[in-house]
Formats: C-alpha cells, sequence, structure tokens
C-alpha cells in the first residue's frame, strides 16, 4: 500500500472526552430515522478521551489505515464507518492514516466507540474541506456508533459535555439534552473488566421491557440538574434492577458505601464510578485501590468534543 502513496498533503486532530453513562433506556426500537434512534439517559463526561488525527495523501486509489496507540488495527467498526462515509464525499483518489491516541481502556463503558467516531468525523471533516457544520459532523459519528450497535446516545452526551441528561432520543440536533458544568467535581473510576457493548445492545438491553420505563421515570426526578447525589442513587437503583450489582463491582460499592460515598455501574462495563468532591478524591482512591482493575481519577469534562489542531496543508 505504502508504494501508492506521496507525501501528506493535510493533517487535522480532534478530541472527544469520555463519558460514563449511569442511566439509560433505548428508544423506540421502530423509529426508522437513524438521526433520531438513540436512547434516553444520564451521564457525566470525563476530562480522559481520544485524540485523533488524520493524515491524508495522494494516492491512486482511495483507501485507509487506523491505527490505535500506534498500532495499526484491522478491525475498528466505528472508524471504518466514518472513514468510508468521507472517502465517498470526495471524488479524488485520496488515502487517509487515521490514528487514534487513548486516554481511557477499552470496552469498560467509558464510550471509546463514541469518542473515537466523534474525534474522527471532525478530523476528517476538517482536513478534507467537506465544510459540515459541528452537528452534521457529529450526526456522521452517531450514525456510526448506532449502525456499528456500539453505543446509542454516546455521541449526543459527548457532544453536549458536562454532566448532561438526555430527554429525548437522537444525533446532536436531534435530539434534546441539558447539561450542567461541574467544575468543583471529579469522577473516580475502577475499570475492572470490559463487556461487549455490542452484545449488550444487542441483546439484553434492547429488551429491558419494564426497566425501560423504571429508567424513565427516574430521568424525570433529575430535571434539575443539581441532584448530583440523586443521579448516584437512581443509577444504583437501574443497575441494581438489571442485576449488575451481584458480580465482580459488589465488593467496590460496598466499600464505598461503607465510607458512605455514593457511587454506582456505568453502562455498560464492569466498571465502579462515582463523582465527589475535589476534597474527597484522596479518599476515594484509597479505597477502591484495594480492590483490582485500573482505577481513573477524572475532571468533568465540560467543552464537549472539540478541533485541536486545525487542517495544515503542505506546500
Amino acid at each position: 500500500m505504502a508504494a501508492l502513496l506521496s507525501n501528506v498533503v493535510a493533517m487535522s486532530t480532534a478530541f472527544s472526552p469520555g463519558h460514563v453513562t449511569g442511566i439509560f433506556a433505548p428508544a423506540d426500537s421502530k423509529q426508522t430515522d437513524i438521526l433520531s434512534k438513540g436512547s434516553v439517559g444520564a451521564g457525566f463526561s470525563i476530562s480522559n478521551g481520544i485524540t485523533t488525527t488524520a493524515k491524508t495523501l495522494e494516492a491512486k486509489t482511495k483507501g485507509y489505515s487506523i491505527s490505535i496507540d500506534g498500532i495499526q488495527v484491522q478491525k475498528a467498526p466505528v472508524s471504518s464507518y466514518v472513514a468510508e462515509h468521507y472517502l465517498n464525499l470526495i471524488d479524488k483518489p485520496i488515502f487517509l492514516q487515521i490514528n487514534h491516541v487513548t486516554e481511557i481502556p477499552i470496552g469498560f463503558g467509558l464510550g471509546s466507540s463514541g469518542a473515537a467516531a466523534l474525534s474522527l468525523s471532525y478530523a476528517l471533516n476538517d482536513s478534507l474541506k467537506i465544510g459540515l457544520s459541528k452537528v452534521e459532523a457529529a450526526q456522521v459519528a452517531h450514525c456510526a456508533d448506532i449502525e456499528c450497535k456500539t453505543g446509542l446516545g454516546t455521541v449526543a452526551a459527548l457532544f453536549a459535555g458536562g454532566y448532561e441528561i438526555r430527554l429525548k432520543p437522537g444525533a446532536p440536533g436531534k435530539g434534546l439534552t441539558l447539561r450542567k458544568e461541574l467544575e468543583d467535581y471529579v469522577a473516580a473510576i475502577l475499570c475492572i473488566s470490559p463487556l461487549s457493548t455490542n452484545k449488550i445492545l444487542s441483546d439484553r438491553l434492547m429488551n429491558m421491557g419494564d426497566n425501560n420505563c423504571c429508567s424513565r421515570e427516574l430521568l424525570n426526578r433529575l430535571k434539575s440538574m443539581d441532584d448530583i447525589e440523586g443521579f448516584l442513587d437512581s443509577s444504583l437503583g437501574l443497575a441494581t434492577t438489571l442485576g449488575l450489582t451481584n458480580g465482580i463491582c459488589k465488593g467496590p460499592i460496598r466499600a464505598l458505601k461503607s465510607e458512605g460515598i455514593k457511587c454506582s455501574i456505568a453502562l455498560f462495563g464492569e466498571t465502579v464510578f462515582t463523582i465527589i468532591r475535589r476534597e474527597k478524591s484522596k479518599e476515594v482512591r484509597s479505597c477502591l485501590s484495594k480492590f483490582g482493575g485500573t482505577i481513573i481519577e477524572a475532571s468533568i469534562d465540560s467543552m464537549g468534543a472539540r478541533m485541536l489542531c486545525e487542517c495544515k496543508y503542505a506546500n
């Protein structure tokens, strides 16, 4: 493939925060408009995320490569979807070199697929001079997440940033999202074991039945946007209803609760999280360090996905 390529002619870099979903309910499965598909829910974006650089090279045929942390991968469904979408928007043959740099583990319910799709969509829109608005570029990422069954409302949340409540499903520009900045708070997250979001969305959670109504009721209690402890209580209640608190997350939850710290489980990973005032972070880290897994301490990202380095063109 390298023989087909010439020098880099353009390069752009974008960033998307990670995200923790605490409350989730899938939308009507009969909805046919993909931009209106998705979920309602509540969660928050974190300062750790994914940075994506897209390089455009002249080539004899269209193509692309995808790397994660410098290692080329063959299977990256959402990134492939976004890359192919943008390649179809241009007539000339070019080759895209895409690299995702991760600050969040993949498969632990931290929105990695949505973050990869959204940061890539922003970067390609800029480097290829497509001219989509920020909302339109985010809609491309939403479609990728939906089609690949790696998320339902993550892109809308990452687009908004901060602590958000998604009251109407759909892509940015279609759904309804309330948001609030949480400058004095940090998230403490214990990533224990990964789960396949694709499998979950295909099976258990798309057939939630009464639990669907349950989570919608929980959302209605949170509309003030100021009750963070209520969010944690409601999230834990839903996780318990779904049977997620009986496995390996049980120990960390019990330990945090014994210290008077409210917490819950990220949807969808075996990941325990809490939102706390900054002054309590040391206490929480000490509590979680007794268990196996990776601890992430992050600020609440209030900006949402954004460009970091707009397009640089070769002379």
